[in-house]
């Protein structure tokens, strides 16, 4: 219950109350009767049904002391947001570049001024630059099949075979339903792949296994992970949040040996065994070469603070170096100043003493103290600000000096990573393409997706109870469709502040109809191994389309795999209840420990 609920709540209580009190005992209550105009008692009610509705917030808080602490622990980016996230692309200019360049993730391009904001994104990951550019996309469809042929054309006449196109990363666009479609049909229905000269015609054939998923790699992640969170949690977080990031497929392996040097391109060719839907559109939006995920995320300080022991909790905010919207995603380094002996008597200009505050969390003050030092540690904690759409974060510290310190200050500076609240999402197609001194100057930036709103965590006692209950569910309990359902809508911040998002995540839970698994027995090099197939059946209807349900199966069989043990392997197997489809995925080793 946000705050103004407590304070209406109380303030409503003190006035219907007070006045039937009047009633009964009108001698005593003169100022309580509802004749009473007296602006100093209005406000005397005002401030004390504050100060009771935070008594009351205090006591249906749940223990947040207790909780947070776990979730510190456990998965902290239940208690972050989720910023902004779009899909960036850098378009190579003609002529400046002749081989294959990176662009290192981390790179950080500006969006157009919005209400006084630039929103900074920064990539995901590393970003292959190629002097190629799709030429065309053209879609053949017949009784029996579809053929996608793609051409690739060099920017500048390069030798084709120097260049380094073995490997081709493509985003497929366009609408979500065409490329959600078109990413099952590449999967799912692929025949033949070809590289086809366009000089003699010659088609050079390519493993039919080249094109290959992106975006469930650790090191394909969008959201900052702690490494010791389970990684199936940010594969379902993210799904939720930002599913472009799987719109994705790497082309592997391409042959070029057999392409004419002179050659100004070649054609990528797709033969699939079923011809695509007639409502599917290809073509030259379909796909987009030299494109990559990015986050609203920058690194940035705080407004640094005085520890001198006269208060138990401090709110941490970002300093205001400039105009524009600027909220708190994580906060990732404590560090403190404080004068030395020496500095007490010589002065302020003399040197000080500056050490770390480790989270409490992490247990590294356990090891401080055992070593012979200072054991000194902070907390973070979590509520919803009294607008109620933000969050605030408030950090305490314990320190064994405290009685030294407090005597003289300690100076604290605080770095975070931040995100620019909600203007991102009123951002459009192509408004962030402001390069900034990471940007190479071969490339022009621009957003291809239209940024998403951020989502804020839930900051609720029960519900993180709940979270924390369904975070203690093992690999074997999964293997019920009630678990499954339970944890996958922890993970949706959509669906709770969304009500469309919720009516589609309500109708994608109701598509999972029956989970059952089984052990199974596999050779790995001559050695038995045991490991567990789970068939799930899934209602086609309740998904936005088959290349959605695709999709989200697609996740959970990673997930599944992440939640094995490093000695085993988890194999999923999706029957669609209406069409009678079956989609199978390869056996994946786990690498959760076994202790």
């Amino acid at each position: 219950m946000p705050a103004a609920r407590y304070f209406l709540d109380e303030l409503d209580y003190l006035r219907n109350s007070g006045q039937e009190f009047a009633r009964y005992y009108p001698k005593l209550t003169n100022y309580l009767s509802e004749r009473s105009t007296d602006p100093d008692v209005e406000r005397l009610l005002e401030g004390f049904a504050f100060l009771t509705g935070r008594l009351r917030e205090k006591i249906d808080d749940q223990l947040p002391e207790v909780t947070q602490s776990l979730l510190m622990l456990l998965w902290p980016n239940f208690l972050r947001p989720i910023p902004s996230m779009t899909i960036l692309q850098f378009d190579p200019l003609e002529g400046a570049i002749d081989q294959r360049q990176c662009i290192p993730a981390g790179c950080e391009v500006e969006s157009i001024p919005l209400n006084g904001t630039v929103c900074k994104f920064r990539t995901s990951y590393d970003t292959d630059i190629l002097p190629l550019a799709i030429g065309d996309v053209h879609h053949g469809v017949s009784k029996e099949k579809s053929v996608i042929t793609l051409r690739l054309d060099s920017l500048n006449g390069e030798n084709l075979r120097t260049i380094g196109i073995e490997n081709l990363r493509f985003f497929l666009g366009g609408s979500d339903y065409s490329s959600l479609t078109l990413g099952l049909w590449l999967h799912r229905y692929l025949k033949t792949v070809a590289v086809r000269d366009l000089e003699t015609g010659a088609e050079i054939p390519v493993r039919r296994d080249c094109v290959n998923p992106v975006g469930f790699g650790a090191d394909e992640a969008v959201l900052p992970y702690p490494d010791n969170s389970f990684a199936g949690y940010r594969l379902l977080q993210e799904f939720y949040a930002f599913p472009h990031k799987y719109h994705f497929i790497d082309i592997k392996s391409v042959p070029t040996a057999h392409i004419a040097t002179d050659a100004s391109g070649f054609e990528l060719v797709f033969e699939l065994e079923r011809p695509m839907p007639p409502d599917v559109r290809v073509g030259l939006p379909s796909f987009k070469l030299h494109c990559v995920p990015a986050i609203n995320l920058f690194d940035h300080d705080a407004e640094p603070f005085l520890l001198d022991g006269r208060r138990t909790e401090h709110h941490v905010r970002p300093a205001r170096r400039h105009d524009g919207e600027i909220e708190i995603f994580s906060i990732d380094r404590v560090n403190g100043w404080r004068p030395s002996n020496a500095a007490r008597g010589a002065g302020s200009g003399s040197d000080g003493i500056s050490r770390s505050f480790s989270r409490f969390e992490s247990f590294l003050h356990e090891i401080e103290r055992v070593d012979g030092r200072e054991a000194v540690y902070f907390r973070e904690k979590v509520r919803q600000s009294i607008s109620g759409e933000k969050l605030d974060r408030l950090v305490s510290f314990i320190r064994e000096d405290e009685q030294l310190d407090a005597e003289n200050g300690e100076t604290i500076s605080i770095q975070l990573s931040c995100f620019n609240g909600s203007t991102p999402g009123d951002l459009a197609i192509g408004d962030v393409h402001v390069p900034t001194h990471m940007v190479p100057s071969f490339v022009r930036p621009s957003n291809v997706t239209r940024p998403t709103p951020p989502r804020y965590p839930v900051v609720d006692g029960t519900l993180q109870w709940q979270l924390i209950s369904a975070l203690s569910l093992n690999y074997l309990s999964l293997q019920s469709v009630e678990a499954l359902r339970t944890i996958l809508t922890v993970f949706d911040f959509n669906a709770k502040v969304d009500r469309q998002r919720e009516r589609v995540a309500v109708m994608r839970l109701e598509g999972i109809e029956k989970l059952t698994s089984e052990p199974v027995d596999r050779l790995f090099r001559g050695v038995p191994v045991r490991g567990m197939r789970s068939v799930i059946e899934m209602r086609e209807s309740k998904f936005a389309n088959e290349g959605e349900m695709y999709l989200f199966a697609s996740v959970l069989a990673e997930f599944f795999a992440l939640y094995a043990t490093i000695n085993s392997f988890h194999e999923l197997v999706v029957r669609g209840v209406e069409a009678g489809e079956e989609y199978r995925w390869t056996a994946r080793v786990g690498n959760q420990p076994l202790i």
